[in-house]
């Protein structure tokens, strides 16, 4: 400045003002105040340098957006399927084992179920990913300045928000494959049990009843009703001998599972394949035991027949025109004299049980509340108290008793469900 402001001095000086301090290429002995001798013999294009503002990245491409949002949202996929198939497996599991000992709600189990799930993401997160990557997604090259950009980091977040809900869904598939009423049924029956059990064993005695069933109806399906206590004497060993006889028709001197079976359905009983494959499976007997082997013999079916009689739960279908049927619909009592007479009456069901089935009364229970039937209690051939051998109608009296024990039932049952 001093020499008239002219020379490479200057220009330093100038280039300071003009960058706002920032001195890049600069001798230190020009801002220390020792002299510009320095700064006097460089060049001007070597000890001035102007910052150029940085330039934003270039906004990327919609195919790029594509391939972007299609990789973040295919790994979601995945997570959201294994953590509701997971969740959805384990819960159920947990709520038909420790819901119905322990009375967890099934809530309680669907969490516990989240547990595992969770689990499950930690463990196998990694595999998932990797499977992602093995089918072949679009690179969406995007840089990291273009990653960060907000535009860009909204549709990431959508994209996996969509691929974890369409994951979801399809883990609840599941759903259509499950019996989702059986948890609740379970726990019912648990609840239920220890009073029916006295109730239906008090008016058996009272009644003098060869045979005492409770049968309510299936809330999912009223055209089922299913047993939770029944009160039975099993036929002597000549009644079943005649009775596998009915199922031994080509005389072969042993019957099969699917005949088993078939007998079954024409009472009306819904007995899964697995159900009867277990109760065979126990019955058998010698070098059939454990060995798969579809044939009956007489003393396994004798067995057979004696665990399907007393099953802790058994369901069948209202046949239309039946007894059960009849007090379903009207809501009020049959009483049967001669059951071999009536038209209503399963005749099957003494061919294929050994029962030979006389006097009959059923009673409908009613919630107290709406008065709708719920179910049926039925009681079977009322045995004489001055001879066991004979069987003798119900009486008026006996109404009365079966129609406080249905009373005292409905009002428990609705006890339960309000609880």
């Amino acid at each position: 400045l001093s020499q008239g402001g002219k020379g490479p001095a200057t220009a330093c000086v100038m280039a300071l003002l003009h960058c706002g301090g920032r001195l890049i290429g600069l001798p230190r002995s020009c801002l220390c105040g020792t002299g510009v001798s320095a700064c006097r013999r460089m060049p001007l294009s070597t000890t001035t340098s102007y910052i150029t503002p940085r330039q934003p990245p270039p906004p990327p491409t919609q195919r790029e957006l594509r391939n972007y949002a299609l990789r973040c949202a295919v790994p979601m996929v995945g997570f959201g399927f294994m953590d509701n198939t997971v969740m959805i497996q384990i819960g159920d599991a947990l709520d038909l084992s420790l819901g119905v000992t322990f009375g967890l709600s099934t809530l309680t189990a669907a969490a516990f179920g989240q547990i595992f799930s969770d689990v499950a993401g930690i463990l196998f997160g990694g595999t998932i990913q990797e499977l992602a990557e093995r089918c072949g997604l679009p690179e969406s090259k995007l840089t990291a300045e273009q990653e960060s950009q907000q535009d860009v980091r909204l549709l990431g977040t959508a994209s996996a928000a969509g691929g974890v809900v369409l994951g979801c869904i399809l883990g609840m598939v599941s759903l259509l494959f499950k019996d989702l009423g059986a948890a609740e049924r379970a726990k019912r029956r648990k609840e239920l049990a220890t009073l029916f059990d006295a109730l239906l064993e008090e008016g058996s005695e009272v009644l003098e009843a060869s045979r005492c069933t409770l049968w309510l109806l299936d809330e999912h399906d009223p055209s089922r009703l299913w047993s939770q206590v029944a009160k039975s004497r099993i036929p002597p060993s000549k009644t079943a001998e005649d009775v596998f006889q009915e199922y031994d028709a080509q005389s072969r001197g042993f019957i099969t599972r699917k005949e088993v079976g078939a007998a079954l359905q024409k009472l009306g009983w819904i007995l899964s394949e697995s159900e009867l494959d277990r109760v065979v499976v126990d019955a058998q007997k010698g070098p059939a035991k454990g060995s798969g082997s579809a044939v009956i013999y007489l003393d396994e079916f004798k067995t057979v027949m004696k665990t399907i009689l007393n099953m802790r739960e058994r369901a069948v279908t209202v046949r239309k025109g039946g007894i059960k049927h009849a007090v379903v619909e009207s809501g009020t009592t049959v009483r049967i004299e001669d059951a071999q007479q009536d038209e209503r009456f399963n005749k099957e069901w003494d061919r294929f049980t050994g029962f030979h089935t006389q006097s009959i009364l059923a009673v409908p229970l009613r919630n107290k509340d709406t008065r709708d039937v719920i179910g049926v209690i039925v009681a079977k051939n009322k045995i004489s108290p001055d001879d066991p051998t004979r069987v003798v109608p119900f009486t008026d009296g006996d109404e009365t008793v079966l129609n406080t024990i249905a009373s005292h039932a409905a009002a428990f049952i609705k006890h339960v469900e309000d609880s």
